[in-house]
């Protein structure tokens, strides 16, 4: 069953759907058939994306980049692999997507593939005699119409819409409609959220981007280093990455005397400014190996002049510990 997770922040309310992990634990669903080896979905492959919406960079440009991914782990990769060989053996994928802007904190946080969903239809297609290839063409099914989906550049489909293309892309499949049906609904639960998210992201990038004028960048790790602490109590074997879509020049305004370059440009060891601004942080899954992290634009100043950009660089990578 979905429960709903509270998150304050200092103020703003926002209520996200966990994706039941409370109970994922136990819906990593063993199930033994007439092999003697149990079959599971899976602990997930997550990925955190935090993109920058202020003018250091180009929102845009940085967002086209991490779109392929995104559409790639969409269409392909909440399902998983769960009857491949063990050494190719996959979990569902899902990403979490946050923002940098004047105070992070306040930014919406959006979860792009409901997890529940997923473990809710392994767990109904375990209970088959079929299981093996039902799961290979509710896959394929899934896959097929979302890529097409994310070809169009309409508004996501409606579960009317889905429940109506299912019902005749799943006829072969299953005889009786009760339980077409029933995975029509099951597989447009996963489809329409899927969708329905990455376009509610788009919206939104659309319109902050030209409403965050600061760019409060250690707040941003701080709700990273939360979530990613959550996923990991929840799923301790969880495969996850961060990638931090931004030049990493933290500040609150012009001239302001905790903006990261006015505290580089004062410090004497920019390493031992990173470790201190860490540990005030309090990040230290984000800086453990626990996480993939991918980086590349951090340090890359648009039009930079002087030192501050070699010396941002350094700072984050003594930050990173690389």
């Amino acid at each position: 069953m979905a429960t709903e997770l509270n998150i304050e922040n200092k103020g703003t309310l926002r209520v996200l759907k966990r994706a039941t992990y409370v109970s994922l634990s136990l819906l990593l669903a063993l199930v033994t058939g007439c092999s003697s080896e149990p079959i599971k979905l899976g602990s997930p492959k997550v990925t955190f994306y935090a993109l920058d919406l202020t003018g250091s960079g180009d929102v845009d440009s940085q967002f086209k980049r991490i779109e392929t991914e995104l559409n790639r782990s969409i269409s392909q990769g909440p399902f998983g692999n769960p009857f491949a060989s063990e050494s190719e053996r996959l979990g569902p994928e899902t990403a979490h997507f946050s923002f940098i802007g004047t105070n992070s904190r306040f930014l919406e946080t959006f979860e792009l593939v409901d997890l529940s969903n997923v473990y809710s239809l392994f767990e109904k297609v375990s209970l088959d005699n079929r299981r093996k290839e039902n799961w290979s063409k509710l896959r394929d099914a899934y896959q097929e119409y979302v890529k097409k989906n994310l070809r169009s550049v309409g508004p996501a489909p409606t579960q009317a819409d889905c429940s109506a293309h299912y019902d005749k892309a799943l006829s072969s499949l299953f005889n009786s409609q009760a339980t077409r049906d029933d995975y029509a609904q099951r597989l447009c639960d996963i489809v329409v959220s899927n969708l329905s998210v990455l376009n509610e992201v788009k919206e939104y990038i659309s319109l902050q981007k030209g409403n965050q004028q600061a760019s409060d960048v250690f707040g941003a790790l701080q709700i990273l280093e939360r979530e990613v602490k959550q996923v990991l109590e929840d799923f301790p074997n969880a495969q996850l990455t961060v990638v931090l879509a931004t030049d990493g020049d933290h500040n609150y305004g012009k001239n302001q005397p905790d903006n990261l370059r006015q505290r580089i440009q004062e410090s004497q060891n920019v390493c031992a400014l990173a470790e201190e601004i860490a540990t005030e942080l309090q990040v230290e899954t984000l800086r453990s190996n626990a996480i993939e992290l991918k980086a590349e634009g951090l340090g890359a100043l648009k039009n930079a002049v002087g030192r501050y950009p070699a010396q941002l660089d350094s700072f984050w990578r003594c930050f990173f510990n690389e």
